[in-house]
């Protein structure tokens, strides 16, 4: 190979990395916005039906709000670096099971809206999901 072939090649490696990418990151936030909308939708009832919690609308965005006002992402993650033994697996091994959770606590759902149990169950399903996606995108250094 001379040397022309093999940077066509490096391209086009590239090219697709950034690709792979891409459709990782597009699956990766799939994978957090589902439960999250679903967590949502369930507390979306008692928002709706007491008035104590009327402003429960608010709290989402004020949260968005605050992860995209905190600090530079990616000068924090260029400065450290992770590395664990299940770096890479942690969704899989804990994320799918969590996911699979989420089915029978929406059967219960169905018979129970209003029960408040299944809000503080669901909540925390859903944010150890989000952890494990966290942990797997390089730790909490990212």
């Amino acid at each position: 190979m001379n040397n022309r072939e093999e940077k066509t090649v490096e391209k086009k490696d590239e090219v697709l990395r950034s690709g792979r990418q891409k459709v990782d990151s597009f699956i990766g936030t799939l994978a957090l916005t589902g439960p999250w909308t679903l967590l949502i939708y369930q507390l979306s009832v008692t928002w709706e039906t007491n008035e104590q919690y009327a402003h429960g609308y608010l709290v989402p965005l004020l949260c968005v709000f605050m992860v995209l006002k905190g600090p530079a992402w990616n000068s924090i993650s260029q400065e450290l670096s992770f590395t664990g033994p299940m770096l890479g697996r942690a969704s899989l091994l804990i994320g799918t099971p969590l996911l699979l959770f989420i089915l029978p606590l929406w059967a219960i759902r169905g018979a129970n809206s209003d029960w408040r149990l299944l809000n503080i169950v669901l909540f925390i399903v859903v944010f150890l999901i989000t952890i494990t996606v966290a942990y797997d995108q390089g730790g909490w250094n990212r």
